[in-house]
């Protein structure tokens, strides 16, 4: 291009940079040109032109595409957020209309995604809390044969921790045969299973259970999983034992007296002898099972108004050294007829052991040593020994009562007390009575917010201990 204003020779070259916003046009001069000499000889000048037009407009189209690309890369990487769990609202005003238009419906997938979160976790917690809280232990099989979920219930009767069941294919974490046979046929098969196990070798326990296949979608899969519902029998069947036991002993003990008394009284009645000794020895006898019988009556009763709760607890201040003093004194006796020796152990270190004094129900607590101490002078036999004592004891009392009978064998000692149970042949040939004194010495103590135990081997005696709080405890 020639200007004749200039009168130079100008090469114009030109480069559109286009946006929404501007229109850019880029005009170097070549200086110098001659017009009488030939382009191709000025081919510097000429590239120099090209070149920082290019580089002008390479900068510009940068910086535009910069400005475009920057709120799209921020929307980006608030989308990545969102899908990691940031669903925090963002602020996408400072971008043009279209893209504010599009953060802002990022925004509202956001919060939509936040509240139906929200409520699949307030779902998923009641979910849980009604697993937790249930009695019924309770185990979930996913599709792939994971137990994903076993609640406090389950993993108790399992006798298992959490991370030995959940987690795990239930092939190993159920360790029982017929346990795991029953969740492959519901989880695999879709059947509906209900029936009693026995878990454990050593501590036995019975469980029904109840396996059952999941419905609902789980893609790539023929089912659901399973549910493996456990209910803990044990101490059900345990009971059932202990009623029968209780029904059979009660026929037994009834049976005797009433048997010896109905005997002599027709005997009285048919034939009476002539003998008057011999109608005072009958009457005697019929006095005496009687007075048995009237004895097992009373203790049943007494024993029904503990276990119900009904017998009303009056608690005052007991000074144990002067109540088993009285009660020493009381089967002194008894003890005697056997050439026993029977004495009271008072705590060492004190010199007036007669101050210590604990809140109990007088009564009920004369009723529980007087039934361990009968109970000691059964065991201990001919010439034995029998010792009662207390000390104090961290917030209570410490009794015990101790004898130097056949003892008591390990696998009798969690059932003697227990209504009617008498254990091993040893001890049981020399008991006379009803059975029930035990009973009553543990319901007595567990009303009075104490413990009873018992230590023994055979052969080598047998020591109660009973704890007691020294305070009333809260009801």
């Amino acid at each position: 291009m020639f200007r004749k204003t200039l009168r130079w020779r100008l090469l114009s070259t030109a480069l559109m940079v286009a946006s929404a916003a501007m229109l850019i046009f880029g005009t170097f001069a070549v200086t110098s040109l001659k017009r009488d000499v030939p382009l191709r000889q000025q081919w510097p000048g000429l590239v120099l032109a090209v070149g920082a037009t290019l580089a002008v407009g390479a900068a510009f189209g940068y910086i535009e595409s910069r400005r475009i690309a920057r709120p799209i890369e921020i929307m980006s990487r608030s989308a990545m957020e969102m899908a990691g769990g940031d669903l925090s609202e963002r602020q996408f005003s400072q971008f043009s209309e279209e893209l504010d238009s599009l953060g802002q419906s990022l925004n509202h997938l956001a919060s939509s995604l936040g509240k139906r979160i929200e409520d699949l976790s307030a779902s998923n917690q009641k979910l849980t809390i009604v697993l937790e809280s249930s009695v019924s232990g309770m185990i979930i099989v996913d599709p792939k044969g994971i137990v994903t979920h076993a609640n406090k219930a389950a993993l108790n009767i399992l006798g298992e921790n959490r991370s030995e069941v959940v987690g795990i294919p239930f092939s190993k974490a159920l360790k029982n045969s017929d346990l795991s046979a029953m969740t492959y046929r519901a989880v695999y098969n879709r059947q509906s299973l209900r029936r009693q196990i026995t878990l454990g070798s050593q501590n036995q326990r019975i469980v029904d259970v109840a396996a059952v296949p999941l419905t609902g979608s789980a893609p790539g899969f023929a089912s659901s999983g399973g549910l493996v519902v456990l209910q803990d029998l044990t101490e059900a069947r345990r009971m059932e034992r202990v009623r029968t036991d209780f029904v059979q002993n009660v026929s037994h003990e009834l049976r005797t007296p009433v048997t010896v008394v109905m005997g002599f009284a027709e005997t009285l009645r048919d034939a009476p002898p002539e003998d008057p000794e011999a109608i005072r020895e009958m009457a005697g006898l019929i006095y005496e099972e009687a007075s048995r019988l009237s004895d097992l009556v009373e203790k049943l009763l007494h024993l029904a108004k503990l276990e119900s709760g009904y017998l009303p607890i009056r608690h005052t201040t007991v000074f144990p050294a002067d109540e088993l003093q009285s009660l020493v004194r009381k089967m002194g006796p008894l003890a005697r007829q056997k050439n026993q020796s029977l004495r009271l152990e008072l705590p060492e270190g004190s010199s007036q052991p007669e101050r210590f004094s604990l809140d109990a129900d007088k009564d009920m607590y004369n009723t529980i040593f007087t039934n361990l101490l009968d109970n000691a002078i059964k065991y201990a036999g001919e010439g034995g020994s029998v010792e009662i004592g207390f000390r104090p004891d961290g917030a209570g009392v410490l009794h015990w009562v101790r004898d130097d009978g056949p003892g008591i064998s390990a696998e009798d000692i969690p059932r003697v007390f227990e209504r009617f149970y008498r254990g091993a042949k040893d001890r049981s040939r020399v008991s006379g009575g009803s059975g029930l004194g035990l009973a009553i010495v543990k319901h007595g103590v567990a009303l009075h917010g104490g413990r009873v135990w018992v230590e023994s081997k055979p052969g080598g005696g047998a020591t109660f201990y009973v704890w007691l709080p020294a305070e009333k405890p809260a009801s």
